[in-house]
């Protein structure tokens, strides 16, 4: 097996493969005309000179080099995170320092998947559970909390924010970015990614009671019927309130006032209080997530 920069000739080849390597090759093109991924990032997987798989890998935030799609053929373990570490080595920006991959258990290919990337040196950074949100009557807003958008208080707030919110937050992936290069810095990179993931912070908000600024909700379209809570969180001193329902409610509503019909939140298997706030406004459990991790 060899590995090489993809080519758009080679999306009709991923395509006849069927099954993941079809869905790969229907992504490339869309990926790159929408700019989620670059041409360095795209590689394709050659048995005998013919495409037989791939990766695809994009820059989430500065620094983070992450997986949106992998598909191997039916390799053995060693012989695939071979091919997978030699990805690695033709993609990496000289300046990165973190490489991850979310891989959800609704995957059939989850456990050989996941096998491959540990073999490859990647670790689990955390698990995490998914929900989605597909229509359901929300409730009235209970009106304790005041929102303010990103444009009105600014993004320094913001960061700070973040920073605060991360503080004895159940988020461990979170918790150990913050460790590792400290609050300011970690929380001023998650909020470049977010912006990676969708620039438009149209929808990004502060909650209030009264004057005090108590948690913050990113709501993002991800596609045309698709979005997400990517990010939620209450300061420490004003949690146990139930400000984390409030926050969900205002990030949805946002959502399907959209149009969309779909919006996922992702949330850290123990975060508790957080699945108990989705699971009050209608969100429903979908399948769990292992978030793979290498540092380099």
């Amino acid at each position: 097996m060899t590995i090489r920069r993809y080519d758009p000739a080679d999306a009709p080849a991923l395509e006849a493969l069927g099954g993941f390597a079809a869905r790969l090759g229907k992504n490339i093109p869309r990926w790159l005309d929408k700019g989620f991924t670059k041409p360095e990032f795209c590689h394709v997987f050659l048995r005998d000179g013919t495409v037989a798989g791939g990766v695809v890998w994009a820059e989430f935030e500065p620094g983070e080099l992450g997986v949106l799609d992998f598909c191997t053929p039916d390799l053995a373990v060693p012989e695939a995170a071979a091919l997978l570490r030699e990805s690695i080595a033709l993609a990496k920006p000289p300046s990165c320092r973190k490489i991850c991959y979310n891989l959800y258990n609704d995957n059939e290919l989850f456990a050989p998947t996941k096998a491959v990337f540990l073999a490859a040196g990647f670790s689990v950074a955390q698990e995490k559970k998914s929900f989605s949100h597909r229509g359901a009557p929300l409730p009235p807003d209970p009106g304790r909390l005041a929102f303010k958008p990103l444009s009105e208080v600014g993004e320094a707030l913001f960061v700070d924010m973040v920073e605060r919110v991360t503080v004895g937050s159940l988020d461990s992936d979170m918790a150990a970015e913050a460790a590792q290069l400290g609050g300011a810095e970690a929380a001023r990179l998650y909020v470049e990614g977010l912006k990676g993931i969708n620039p438009d912070t149209a929808l990004w908000r502060l909650g209030y009671a009264g004057d005090t600024p108590v948690g913050l909700v990113v709501p993002q379209r991800l596609g045309k019927t698709v979005g997400a809570i990517n990010y939620i969180g209450v300061v420490p001193e004003q949690r146990g309130h139930g400000y984390g329902l409030d926050l969900i409610l205002s990030g949805t509503r946002a959502l399907a006032a959209l149009g969309l019909s779909k919006v996922i939140a992702d949330i850290d298997r123990q975060n508790h209080p957080m699945e108990a706030a989705l699971t009050a406004l209608g969100y429903e459990f979908d399948c769990e997530e292992v978030v793979l991790g290498m540092t380099v």
